[in-house]
């Protein structure tokens, strides 16, 4: 179990799943999710959502350390959303990031 803070004050408990080699492959948790009314004067509504971040195509930096070139993050909606081929998850992505540029620093 893994704990997520986007806020100093909101907590997010996320499920890992890790590969055959030990690394992290998938990050799945739930969180409230505002959809906006868009009559005016009317409040928004709020609805768990299930997020996932999938990891994958690793590369050995600086120490032996192990960081993914490829990271998504998406939403995946309640029920059985499957393609024609039964290979669809129904996986909404939201952010995608591709081979980039990190700076590490080490505190011994």
């Amino acid at each position: 179990m893994v704990i997520l803070s986007e806020k100093e004050h909101e907590q997010v408990w996320a499920t890992a799943t890790f590969n055959e080699e030990g690394l992290m492959t998938r990050l799945e948790y739930t969180k409230w999710r505002t959809i906006p009314d868009p009559r005016p004067g009317k409040r928004p509504s709020y609805h768990m959502t299930k997020w996932e971040c999938r990891f994958s195509e690793y590369q050995e930096q600086e120490r032996g350390m192990w960081v993914p070139l490829h990271v998504e993050r998406g939403m995946v909606p309640w029920g059985s959303f499957r393609g024609k081929d039964g290979d669809d998850d129904g996986f909404l992505l939201d952010y995608r990031a591709d081979r980039v540029a990190l700076e590490y620093e080490f505190h011994d």
